[in-house]
């Protein structure tokens, strides 16, 4: 995007001065909140563009379709999970602590893009994941396998399947979240992004994760 590009509108009979990253930035803020409600395919741009108090036409001057918005935010939601990737291939960590190392670093980024997880969890449902593939964004589940068959191979966990452990680690930290205001229990509905309750669930889902991959002594 050009930095400082300036574009003008028309704003009820007066010209309206625009910072194209600002609004861009505003659309795509928008869209974040009405894909992640809707997915794909129930989202409207009309909304999209009431949000971010644009016209329709705005929009599609800077995005070809609705595809190329959706597609826009998937890119920015990804980012989280490509934080954490790089910190993974920048370390030299035993397997058992980059598997921490992993767990924790993706629940803290999974705070910077609160709404990443619906917006996959509808791209997955609704279109089978098309849009997403399109991103060529590195798998977070990939790397965890690696780990735990790096982990397997030195004797640091157990015999496991490290396909279907890496989707299992994965689904421990974000069910935490599409399920928070859901439970049964009244006390036990509540904002998933509390800082006390965040760092609970860390714990368990390393508690969880280290049961499940230790090495039986015989």
């Amino acid at each position: 995007m050009e930095k400082g590009l300036l574009l003008r509108a028309r704003s009820k009979g007066r010209a309206v001065v625009r910072d194209k990253e600002a609004t861009v930035a505003v659309i795509l803020s928008a869209a974040e909140a009405e894909f992640a409600r809707y997915g794909l395919q129930g989202a409207r741009v009309a909304a999209i563009a009431k949000t971010a108090k644009v016209t329709k036409g705005l929009i599609f001057h800077y995005f070809e379709s609705k595809e190329h918005l959706f597609e826009a935010v998937l890119r920015i939601a990804s980012e989280p999970q490509k934080a954490v990737l790089a910190e993974i291939e920048a370390s030299d960590a035993s397997p058992a602590d980059m598997l921490r190392l992993i767990v924790n670093r993706f629940l803290k980024e999974v705070m910077t893009r609160p709404l990443a997880h619906l917006l996959f969890q509808l791209e997955s449902i609704q279109n089978r994941g098309e849009h997403y593939r399109k991103l060529k964004v590195p798998s977070l589940f990939d790397a965890i396998e690696r780990v735990l068959e790096k982990g397997v191979k030195q004797g640091c966990f157990c015999e496991l399947d490290p396909t279907y452990a890496s989707i299992n680690i994965v689904g421990l930290c974000i069910v935490y979240f599409s399920n928070a205001y859901i439970h049964p229990d009244p006390k036990l509905r509540h904002d998933p992004f509390d800082k006390e309750r965040l760092a609970r669930h860390a714990r368990e889902v390393m508690r969880i994760v280290e049961a499940s991959t230790a090495v039986v002594k015989k």
